[in-house]
């Protein structure tokens, strides 16, 4: 254990202010801090920003489970001295957030998901399954294309599905398989929400989801009640990736939300137009 704790993800560090607040941003499957791109100007303005790249030596070298995945998170937060933050995770980055969050619930102020997942629904979970099936007899480019185009399959959605693509690239056959196999191990995760619930002081989240979001927005909005302090926010006439498709609104939604829960003020959002709120109730 006291080796795993040592290794840490590659990262970036965007120091501001002594006095700001923390950041630390979790791409999905295939992306990296360059998905991040959006963010970087707008929140920099506000915060202190980490950004980690899941994806890279650790990754290829090592055996890759959840638990090593939440220490080497951990890891990086020690090496830089950082004792609490704000985390903002992208699509199935969401999914390794809830773990770290029952894992090292005292590092968290709040947890901002964007085109977040509690759970696999059935649809979900029959594609990774023949992702997994496939990995081997498909080049793993060719896989991640095709489920790029099912996740975000319009027009407007583009844009999000050429950069992640781009991205997806870099992983390389071998890290692209040990990914696909660890994720069916964040299906069941009711343990998972459980510890998450226990927290004496609730972890706050927010999920930012949009409106064209086919996959994962229904279910969102049905598992949303799993968590004690969590809310939904729907961005209209937007797709699964909406820090990209709609990245003005989701900085506005996710700079406020930081600020108020930062400031003790739980009212936000008030003002934004294209958005719909719904809570946990």
């Amino acid at each position: 254990m006291e080796e795993e704790t040592k290794k840490m993800f590659d990262y970036s560090t965007v120091r501001n202010n002594i006095d700001y607040p923390w950041v630390v941003f979790i791409h999905g499957f295939g992306g990296s801090s360059i998905t991040w791109k959006g963010q970087i100007e707008e929140y920099s303005k506000h915060f202190n920003l980490l950004l980690l790249n899941l994806h890279g030596n650790i990754s290829r070298t090592y055996d890759l489970d959840i638990k090593s995945i939440c220490n080497n998170i951990y890891a990086t937060l020690c090496n830089e001295k950082i004792n609490r933050a704000f985390f903002v995770s992208m699509s199935s980055g969401s999914l390794v957030a809830l773990v770290y969050a029952s894992c090292f619930p005292d590092t968290i102020m709040g947890m901002i998901m964007a085109g977040g997942m509690i759970r696999f629904n059935t649809l979900t979970k029959t594609l990774l399954y023949i992702a997994r099936k496939l990995k081997h007899v498909i080049p793993y480019l060719t896989l991640y294309k095709f489920f790029a185009h099912i996740i975000m399959p319009g027009k407007n959605h583009k844009k999000s599905r050429e950069i992640f693509v781009r991205e997806s690239d870099k992983l390389g056959h071998v890290e692209f398989a040990k990914w696909v196999d660890l994720l069916p191990i964040l299906i069941n995760n009711e343990e998972i929400i459980k510890k998450i619930n226990c927290k004496n002081e609730p972890i706050p989240f927010i999920y930012i989801m949009g409106s064209q979001d086919h996959l994962f927005k229904t279910p969102i909005q049905k598992d949303i009640s799993l968590l004690k302090e969590a809310k939904v926010i729907i961005i209209e006439e937007c797709g699964h990736v909406c820090t990209i498709e709609k990245t003005d609104i989701f900085n506005q939604i996710s700079v406020d939300y930081i600020k108020n829960i930062y400031n003790n003020k739980m009212h936000f959002c008030n003002n934004i137009n294209g958005i719909k709120e719904l809570d946990n109730e």
